[in-house]
């Protein structure tokens, strides 16, 4: 182990060579046993805290669907108590099951509607795929009647032309 150290002129004069050698050796063997001590106790205590840390976030992730929570209106009246979970379905089954009008928007109050969002939103994606496919389907079969007739047109042109050039043909023939 090599050991550099440094005197101070006027500790060698007040207390003589021998302690100020022996204070400055003491002091620097003990300012770095103290650091290194500092560093590795810091790094246990990092680890250790690290490792809590993660075992408090980790028991608070799988407790959260299990703890009762808590919604309040604006006023502080207690709205709704139970697990995140039923509040979850709750809102849902309010989104989902609420009754609407004939463009989606939610009726409020007392109301004989028996269409519910979902069923509304079902029809209408329904009545969506009903008219493009209908849609597609007429494009489809106007494009394959017209290419039919113009085929049939042509086969009339060429059976009638073929006729009557037969039939110029028979009479160049029969007129000589």
């Amino acid at each position: 182990m090599k050991v550099t150290v440094e005197l101070d002129f006027y500790d060698v004069q007040e207390n003589g060579f021998e302690t100020a050698i022996e204070n400055a050796i003491i002091y620097k063997l003990t300012s770095d046993f103290e650091k290194r001590a500092e560093a590795f106790i810091s790094d246990k205590i990092n680890i250790m805290l690290q490792s809590a840390v993660e075992v408090t976030i980790e028991n608070k992730m799988r407790n959260l669907l299990n703890e009762d929570v808590v919604i309040t209106d604006k006023w502080g009246k207690k709205i709704f108590v139970g697990s995140p979970e039923d509040y979850i379905k709750k809102q849902m089954d309010e989104k989902l099951l609420s009754p609407v009008d004939n463009s989606g928007k939610k009726l409020s109050g007392c109301t004989s509607s028996g269409q519910t969002w979902l069923e509304w939103n079902i029809e209408k994606a329904i009545e969506s795929t009903i008219k493009t496919l209908t849609s597609e389907t007429r494009s489809s079969a106007l494009k394959e009647y017209t290419k039919l007739c113009n085929d049939i047109l042509e086969e009339i042109k060429m059976s009638s032309t073929h006729d009557a050039l037969s039939k110029v043909m028979k009479d160049i023939v029969n007129q000589k």
